[in-house]
């Protein structure tokens, strides 16, 4: 499948710097247009009042607000982001029990960590897929 991601704004969350810059350079090799780096959760909210990106990934351990948080706020509608925004959660809380809990509030997406070309291309096909409108019948 070929996708021209050339005019998509992804932001990457975590506080860890090289994973950020990790995901950056994979979104680069994808041509991904415009790419957005914030430390936590609180960091992009701020961040969200400039910049409106069509897809998020997102670390779920953060501090002072970690990616779980951040997703209650973003579909409670309480950031300027549109709630509707997919956020693929970026982790490795994968037991059963903490999955339910992100689907439940809103998850668009898993991404396990160590995070992978493979898996990060995955994803954004999966939430592009399932944002995409439903086709027209004639």
């Amino acid at each position: 499948m070929q996708l021209d991601m050339s005019r998509l704004l992804v932001m990457v969350i975590d506080d860890n710097k090289f994973i950020r810059r990790l995901v950056h350079e994979i979104l680069r090799g994808f041509d991904v247009g415009y790419i957005v780096e914030a430390e936590n959760g609180a960091d992009a909210i701020e961040k969200f009042k400039l910049a409106k990106p069509d897809i998020v990934l997102c670390d779920w351990l953060m501090q002072p607000m970690t990616g779980l948080e951040l997703l209650r706020e973003v579909r409670a509608g309480r950031t300027a982001l549109n709630p509707q925004t997919p956020i693929i959660m970026m982790t490795g809380q994968l037991d059963v029990s903490s999955v339910l809990k992100a689907r439940s509030l809103g998850v668009s997406a898993y991404l396990a960590k160590p995070v992978t070309v493979d898996g990060v291309m995955t994803r954004i096909i999966d939430v592009i897929g399932a944002s995409a409108p439903a086709p027209l019948h004639a």
